[in-house]
């Protein structure tokens, strides 16, 4: 996968079988078939994750989603952990870890690049009804997180690589003092930047 400007997109699939999405995940190889430099479970057990989804039922039993990198922009451990802990509460608002199966799989690429998949299972574990973190206009939760992070740490944005302009005064994180307004689905959180 090429990393690039999209740096939290979530990917059309989901009705298929989840083993196959988690064996991909965990494969040496990408789906271009070239070896990887590196593959790491950040969280979660992607096998766990698709046991759960090919036991559902429903039309849509998982949902696959990315997070990438720039190569120029390296993000540490600890700034890969970071950005993973705010989807994590933005992507289940409200809900006990216990009632979510998810897991993140690390992908490093040649020249320096990085993504990060993510790969849930789309229902709720307590009430056993479906649970979609990425309904339609997931843009408008996800959006500013991304921004929130990549103003924050000074990554590449989806605007510096696409063509020129800033980014839109609709989609831009709400910059406040030391705090960022992010708006999720049940709440808001502050982020706090970090000088």
């Amino acid at each position: 996968m090429a990393s690039g400007p999209r740096h939290v997109e979530f990917i059309a699939r989901g009705g298929g079988s989840a083993k196959a999405a988690a064996d991909y995940l965990l494969g040496k190889r990408d789906a271009a078939g070239q070896l990887r430099e590196g593959v790491e479970i950040r969280r979660g057990d992607p096998d766990v994750v698709a046991a759960v989804a090919d036991s559902l039922e429903f039309k849509h039993k998982y949902t696959s989603g990315v997070i990438a990198w720039a190569p120029e922009d390296r993000p540490t451990d600890a700034q890969i952990e970071a950005v993973l802990d705010k989807f994590e509460r933005t992507a289940w608002a409200g809900l006990e870890p216990d009632r979510y199966a998810w897991s993140a799989v690390e992908h490093r690429e040649r020249g320096g690049g990085v993504h990060v998949h993510i790969f849930a299972a789309r229902c709720d574990l307590e009430t056993g009804k479906s649970l979609n973190i990425a309904p339609p206009g997931w843009q408008q939760t996800f959006g500013p997180l991304r921004d929130a992070f990549n103003h924050e740490h000074g990554w590449s944005r989806p605007t510096t690589r696409r063509g020129p302009g800033p980014t839109s005064p609709a989609t831009a994180p709400e910059f406040m003092g030391d705090s960022v307004r992010i708006r999720t689905s049940a709440d808001c959180y502050w982020v706090s930047r970090q000088r």
